[in-house]
């Protein structure tokens, strides 16, 4: 099992994620002071099960969580996770399968933290218990912190034994012996139950015997008085149907009479329906009458609103016309002024054309002139500039061509030495191809197939795990709930039975001893036998006082031989009875459910609401009359008893409800529980058979990526080979080509420039005298540009000027055009809406002439509708009055129907109320469980039986059932149950007794076994402690020595001699020496049982350079067997690793990682020193 990487987020200095890889067996740790190397430690001790904040060096176990710095809040999570390569199998247990074992712990600020396994959540228990044995957990041998390593040879000799039990594997057995332990007390706690309950149920099934004879002669009784019932049910039942025929005769004559009334009612009921049509017919003639003087009436007022409506429509048309005459007088006078101010404006503008167009004519000529007095300085200034640029020339090109030569020269001379040296490096490369090349390209590809396949595969395997795992939580988790809840449902019954029991003990061996002797060890108490209303539990309590735990006893128990034994000792008996002998429903009685009668426990006794009530009710109350109150305060006329605080017997009721209610809950709990457990081993069973599916394609999958690897590595190799000798040929013969193209140019140029310095000189000479002709031309064409500018912003201005009035007097002839277009359309409308208004106003005096005469004729058909209406409603009113005497006489008829019906009624409901009672007669007898027919039963009965002497029987029955008393029908089966328990239960004491001999002879094997352990432990680590000191200090001995002979507790001391030295203790060695004695030590343990990685934290800082060396060897030596992981500042350790870890604090406070392999840097160098 090999240690592959570490993951850390958000614990202490390393806020962000990260992982730290442990790629080699020799991992060395550096950084400066303060970066946080001592924190992947502590995460390490953390995440295996740290729990004290002292030994992760903090005060507080949230002090592990990042908390913050100057740009960085804190966080409110840290989690560390630690991942095993577990391909060789070598963890224990069932994780043996798994190829990858991840241990992880979270943690929040509110003080939760959680611990997974495998990405399940488990137990700190489960952590420690993976690491036991193997040299791993948060305090062991394996994690040496800062000043650790001087303390080990310092520590007492009891812890000192600590480090070689875990070499040893003891610490395994030791917490084996313990859990053995804890079951060997519970299993002699159980086996002392066990004989208690053995000794209960036989006093109960004595008891339980007594019952199944009593309820045995109760069945037969009840037999028998079944049958007697039986019999007079016949003769009840035959009563029943002879009185049910003769009612059914009588019912019948009341229905003949009541049909006969029904015939005179339903003839009534025709003649007056015939009336009632009658005078319909009446109410809609009124009815449509009276509609057509509606109708007339309301033509009439439309009429007369018509021609209302025409004369103010005319009126109104005559006052627009009047408006619109006005509005065209007042539009031809704005028109005419318009038109005026129009052509005056027009003369205007013919006025200012011509001036405008002189003053641009006269603008443009002065435009032309400085244009051409510019274009004149222009010319004069280019052509000086080019003169002198001209003179300049000449001088710079023949000082240019001089430099130009000399350096081509040079250049020269540099080519050929090049082009030489070239030539002959380009002869020594070869142009050999690579001919596997193609083969192993193949044969990568190929591997990239296979890899993807096992990828795929694993994919689809961890999905699956996930939702398994997912599944395995969820019921784990139900699990452990519904045990927590049975856990918690039995401690909460012991203790209730516990209390109940100490409440209601009778604590004298006298009575004990008689219960047995009668055979009384199973009669209940007289508490458990009494259901009280919710809130009179303390009165019932307080009024009975010591009877509440009085022994409830079978009738005739209470004889003068039976109890003679107790007359001296404290105990009540309670001897229940079956009939009440006074009704106490109204007194405290009432408020108390039994199973017998409870007269005698409250005789007398009423409850009243408050004590307020009691004091108030006192004075009527006679001498044996008591007031008892829901807070157990009882008041009598002579004295009142109030409740006390301490009493022992107090909350018996409530507490023997509360019994049976948790009695029901743990029943129900339980059955989740086996449920819940069910489902997690199916769930598990599943996990188990896919985390193994996963190793193997996991293991599968690396085989794929190692061989992927190898054939892409040599596939990358061919071809840089192939690709770097090519490109060098081709470099070289490229730049050889350039040389020689760039030495021919390079001659030819130099010839060029020679020729070029000749000719500037000749130029330069005649550039000069040019120039200094055209500079005496400059200020004549000055002048004439100077006064042309003058001429055209005079003309500019003057021509600016009349653009402007012109622009004016047309901006306001346009409008006034504008205008006038808009008051002659104004005009148009005008005239077109006087038309119009004519128009409406001959038509209006039209149309007001014919509504008056149509008005005229409704006029006259109104009068002679309402004459009409008239008529109809007096012949309505006669039809109404001849219904309502119609109405009186049908309504004379009905009431003798009904009186009729009333009879009939009563004749039938007498016949249903005889079917009733011989109906409940029947039902009363299936309820009685009688399954025979009561009908075929009465037929056979003689007509004249005789019931008296079957009554007496019957009562004589019931008097002797009466006696027995309280009869436990289920008393058989309750034996026969309760003697297969007892067999039971002897089985189950046989098989713990066995149990307890079998963990007794485990301790003491586990002490053989640890004994062993430890003396060859102890032996081994001593000779290899003999061997590793001599290593270390050169020389000088050691060895290891017990404080007592008893090998199961004895402590272990450290003896050591340096060389040269002859010390009596090994305090008298320096700080240095004891640093190497502990190492010694430890190594001592590692070369014995190595853990799978040992973290060593600055444990060379006290040594010299020489033992610097001697340290940094035999790390390599033990770098062999396991991984090694260390924090040091020292450059030899440094050497000795095979990776360095980097930690830094680029950003204040916060940790970052930064990893060296060093024999691939190494191998990098000593490559790159090989090219040069």
């Amino acid at each position: 099992m090999r240690l592959k990487k570490i993951k850390l987020a958000g614990f202490k200095s390393f806020v962000d994620p990260t992982t730290v890889p442990v790629a080699a067996n020799l991992v060395g740790i550096v950084g400066p002071n303060g970066c946080g190397k001592s924190n992947i430690i502590d995460a390490v001790r953390w995440v295996m099960g740290e729990s004290s904040a002292r030994h992760l060096r903090g005060d507080t176990l949230a002090d592990v969580i990042f908390s913050g710095s100057t740009s960085r809040k804190p966080v409110s999570q840290a989690s560390v996770e630690l991942v095993f390569d577990n391909s060789d199998g070598r963890a224990p247990g069932e994780y043996a399968r798994y190829a990858e074992i991840v241990v992880r712990r979270e943690a929040s600020r509110d003080g939760a933290s959680d611990y997974f396994l495998n990405k399940t959540r488990c137990r700190r228990k489960d952590i420690t218990d993976l690491f036991l044995g193997t040299g791993l957990g948060p305090r062991a041998y394996s994690i040496i912190e800062q000043g650790m390593i001087s303390r080990i040879v310092e520590a007492r000799p009891e812890d000192l034994r600590l480090f070689l039990e875990e070499a040893a594997g003891i610490s395994r057995y030791k917490e084996r012996r313990r859990e053995t332990e804890n079951r060997l007390r519970h299993v002699r706690e159980n086996l002392a139950r066990l004989d208690d309950t053995r000794g209960e149920l036989d006093t109960q099934l004595n008891r339980l015997k007594r019952q199944a004879a009593a309820a045995q002669n109760y069945k037969v009784w009840r037999e028998r008085e079944r049958a007697l019932r039986l019999t007079l049910a016949g003769a009840q039942f035959r009563r029943l149907t002879h009185d049910i025929e003769a009612a059914d005769k009588a019912a019948e004559e009341a229905v003949t009479a009541v049909e006969a009334s029904r015939a005179r009612q339903r003839a009534l009921e025709a003649e007056t329906e015939a009336l009632r049509v009658a005078r319909d017919e009446s109410n809609e003639t009124v009815r449509a009458v009276r509609e057509r003087a509606y109708a007339v009436a309301t033509e009439v007022t439309q009429r007369e609103q018509e021609i209302a409506h025409g004369r103010a429509l005319a009126a109104e048309r005559r006052a627009e016309q009047q408006n619109l005459v006005a509005q065209c007088e007042r539009l031809d006078r704005e028109l005419a002024a318009d038109q005026e101010r129009e052509q005056s404006l027009s003369q205007e503008l013919a006025q200012l054309a011509p001036a405008e167009d002189q003053a641009s004519t006269e603008e443009r000529a002065a435009a032309e002139a400085q244009r051409h007095a510019e274009a004149m300085l222009d010319s004069w200034r280019q052509s000086f500039e080019a003169a002198g640029l001209e003179a300049q020339g000449p001088v710079r090109a023949s000082a240019a061509a001089r430099s130009e030569a000399a350096r081509l020269t040079t250049r020269s001379e540099d080519l050929r030495r090049r082009a030489a040296r070239l030539e002959s490096e380009a002869q020594g490369v070869g142009a050999s191809g690579g001919s596997g090349l193609a083969t192993l390209t193949e044969a990568s590809n190929l591997a990239d197939r296979d890899y993807e396949d096992a990828k795929e595969r694993l994919t689809g395997l961890e999905e699956r795990l996930a939702m398994q795992r997912q599944s395995l939580e969820t019921a784990t988790h139900e699990v452990a709930e519904q045990a927590g809840t049975v856990k918690a449902a039995d401690a909460r019954l012991a203790s209730l039975r516990s209390m109940q029991a100490q409440a209601l003990r009778t604590g004298h061996e006298a009575v004990s001893r008689w219960v047995r002797e009668q055979g009384l060890s199973q009669a209940p108490r007289l508490a458990t036998q009494l259901d009280v209303d919710a809130g009179w539990e303390r009165a019932i309590e307080r009024w009975l006082g010591a009877r509440i735990a009085a022994l409830c006893v079978p009738a005739g128990t209470v004889t003068p031989e039976r109890v003679a034994p107790l007359e001296k000792t404290p105990v009540v008996l309670f001897e229940p009875q079956t009939v009440d002998s006074e009704d106490v429903s109204s007194g405290l009685g009432g408020k108390v459910r039994a199973p017998f009668s409870v007269a005698g426990l409250f005789g007398g006794v009423r409850p009243v609401a408050s004590l307020a009530q009691a004091l108030a009710e006192r004075p009527g109350l006679s001498a044996h009359e008591t007031l008892v109150t829901p807070e157990g305060v009882c008041v009598g006329r002579d004295i009142i008893s109030f409740a006390g605080e301490n009493d022992e017997r107090a909350g018996v009721l409530a507490r023997e409800r509360e019994i049976a209610e948790w009695a029901r809950r743990e029943q129900a709990s339980r059955a989740a529980l086996a449920l819940a457990e069910r489902a997690r081993d199916g769930a598990r069973a599943e996990l188990e058979a896919l985390e193994g599916q996963r190793a193997e394609a996991r293991r599968a999958l690396d085989r794929c990526a190692d061989v992927r690897t190898k054939a892409h590595g040599a596939v990358q190799r061919a071809h840089a080979e192939e690709q770097s000798r090519a490109a060098r040929h081709n470099r070289l013969l490229a730049e050889l080509n350039e040389i020689k193209k760039e030495l021919d140019a390079c001659l030819v140029e130099r010839e060029r420039a020679e020729d070029e310095e000749r000719r500037a000189r000749e130029v330069a000479a005649q550039s000069e005298a040019a120039l200094a002709a055209l500079a005496a031309q400059r200020e004549t064409h000055q002048a004439a540009l100077e006064a042309a500018r003058a001429t055209l912003r005079a003309a500019a201005d003057k021509r600016h000027q009349l653009a402007m009035a012109q622009q004016q007097a047309r901006t306001a002839r346009d409008g006034l055009r504008e205008r006038l277009a808009r008051a002659r359309a104004e005009l148009s409308r005008l005239g077109a809406r006087r038309e119009t208004v004519a128009r409406q106003i001959e038509e209006a005096l039209t149309k007001e002439r014919e509504p008056q005469a149509e008005l005229a004729r409704l006029l006259l058909e109104r009068a002679a509708v309402q004459t009409a209406l008239a008529a109809a409603e007096q012949d309505l009113d006669a039809k109404e009055q001849a219904l309502r005497r119609a109405d009186g006489v049908r309504h004379d008829v009905d009431a003798a129907t009904r009186a009729a019906e009333e009879e009939a009624n009563k004749r039938r409901l007498l016949v249903h109320e005889l079917k009733v009672r011989r109906d409940a007669l029947v039902e009363g007898l299936r309820a009685q469980g009688v399954e025979e027919d009561i009908a075929h039963l009465a037929q056979d009965l003689d007509d004249h039986v005789d019931t008296e002497p079957l009554e007496r029987e019957l009562a004589d029955l019931g008097e002797r059932i009466r006696r027995l008393g309280a009869v436990n029908l289920m008393a058989i089966e309750e034996f026969e149950e309760q003697s297969r328990r007892k067999e039971f239960l002897d089985t189950q004491h046989a098989d713990l007794s066995e149990a307890l001999a079998l963990l007794d002879e485990a301790i003491r094997k586990i002490d053989r076994e640890t004994r062993s352990r430890f003396k060859e432990t102890f032996e081994r680590v001593n000779e290899d402690f003999k061997a590793f000191f001599p290593r270390l200090f050169g020389g000088g001995d050691a060895q290891l020595l017990l404080s007592s002979e008893d090998l199961l507790e004895t402590g272990v001391t450290v003896m050591a001699r340096p060389p040269g030295k002859r010390n009596s203790t090994i305090q008298l060695l320096s700080g240095g020496e004891k640093a190497l004695v502990a190492v010694s030590l430890i190594f001592a343990l590692f070369a014995l049982n190595p853990a799978p990685f040992c973290f060593l934290d600055e444990v060379d800082a006290p040594l010299d350079e020489a033992n610097v060396g001697r340290f940094a060897q035999t790390l390599k030596e033990l770098a062999k067997k396991s991984q090694l992981l260390f924090i040091t500042h020292n450059k030899v350790t440094m050497e000795a690793a095979d990776v360095l870890l980097g930690v830094t604090t680029a950003e204040a406070g916060v940790s970052r990682l930064v990893s060296v392999d060093v024999e691939e840097a190494l191998g990098m160098v000593a490559r790159q020193t090989a090219e040069a």
